[in-house]
């Protein structure tokens, strides 16, 4: 029964035309990357301290860290580096380890450390080396306009491309850090009867979130806080520093207020003119060209509603190496095919020749 199955040319051709159709089906169905999802058994951990000195940084972040991380199981070799400004350390695992295990174990012992390191160190930093991760789009938004109004255009379109479920994270580039100054003057500050010490100890009491416990009733309960945080230079200009039974001292009444930005490190432009610039990055396993295609489609719907003076330009787009690397698998693939039916058509027929091809 099996042979004349298998006799049977219209079975076999069945057969045939579904392996074909299943075959071009998982092709075009099949993730398109540039850099493949490879986990490279190395985890970076980077520390930042304004100011500190290469010595300083081995001697305060570096010992505590390498005398907690040495303990995580698997790890093959540890390397570090001090600078002027911070320190990094690079853990190398053996081969074969679990990523996520790894990463966890060394947030814990960097979480550990933390309390032994200064104050004035920022939150460090744990994470992965992974070449899927890497930018693969990135959109220059340009304008002669002024440089905040292009920050706020620029986060809005942040918000809209981040909300694409195949998207991993968008980074700004060339956005100024924002900082609120206060010069006080020494001389008013002392008529007042004031030292400095008063109003740094005003200002730091007077901007934190107080949590006041929880409130329980038959119908539920809910979490209680007092959000004493500035939300507008004129909530700083009014905090009131020193009062009496006649009159109240603010801090506007001793010191002038500008909103301005922290010193900038560098600058993004785009033909000449101010820009920010938004790097796309897609999770693992998404298709390259449609995550692409659909961000494209996403910032180019969206620019109707954006000032005429925003221009908006693509550049670093990994999608155009990927149709290229394809168009050429695809054009070899059918030469391939055109020869061997040529050549098996001279020797065995033509049906032989398709069937083969």
């Amino acid at each position: 029964m099996l042979e004349k199955l298998l006799n049977s040319h219209k079975v076999l051709l069945t057969i045939l035309f579904f392996t074909i159709s299943f075959g071009l089906y998982s092709y075009q169905s099949l993730p398109r990357e540039a850099d493949p999802d490879i986990s490279l058994p190395i985890i970076y951990v980077s520390l930042a301290h304004q100011g500190i000195s290469p010595e300083d940084s081995e001697r305060l972040l570096i010992k505590p860290l390498e005398k907690e991380l040495k303990n995580i199981e698997g790890v093959k070799k540890m390397s570090s580096t001090s600078y002027l400004g911070g320190a990094n350390l690079v853990l190398e695992f053996d081969a074969g380890f679990q990523s996520k295990k790894a990463l966890n174990d060394v947030r814990v012992k960097v979480d550990f450390v933390k309390s032994k390191l200064p104050q004035e160190t920022k939150e460090p930093i744990v994470s992965e080396v992974n070449l899927s991760r890497f930018p693969v789009l990135a959109i220059a938004v340009s304008g002669k306009i002024e440089k905040r109004a292009l920050l706020e255009v620029s986060k809005e379109l942040k918000s809209k491309i981040e909300e694409l479920s195949q998207i991993l994270e968008v980074k700004i580039i060339g956005e100024n850090e924002r900082q609120i100054e206060i010069n006080v003057d020494p001389k008013t500050v002392k008529a007042y009867g004031l030292t400095a010490k008063e109003v740094i100890v005003s200002l730091r009491s007077s901007n934190i979130l107080i949590p006041a416990g929880k409130l329980s009733s038959e119908t539920g309960s809910f979490n209680i806080k007092v959000p004493s945080l500035f939300e507008s230079v004129r909530d700083i200009l009014d905090l009131p520093i020193k009062s009496n039974n006649i009159s109240v001292v603010k801090l506007g009444d001793i010191a002038e207020i500008k909103d301005s930005y922290k010193e900038i490190l560098g600058y993004a432009r785009n033909n000449g003119e101010n820009a920010i610039i938004l790097e796309v990055s897609k999770r693992t396993g998404e298709n390259i060209i449609e995550t692409i295609e659909l961000v494209k489609k996403t910032v180019i719907d969206s620019t109707n509603l954006l000032p005429s003076k925003v221009k908006i330009d693509f550049f670093q787009d990994e999608s155009k190496a990927i149709h290229s690397m394809i168009s050429d698998l695809e054009n070899n693939v059918i030469l391939a095919i055109l020869l061997v039916l040529i050549i098996i058509m001279f020797q065995m027929g033509w049906k032989s020749a398709i069937l083969v091809s």
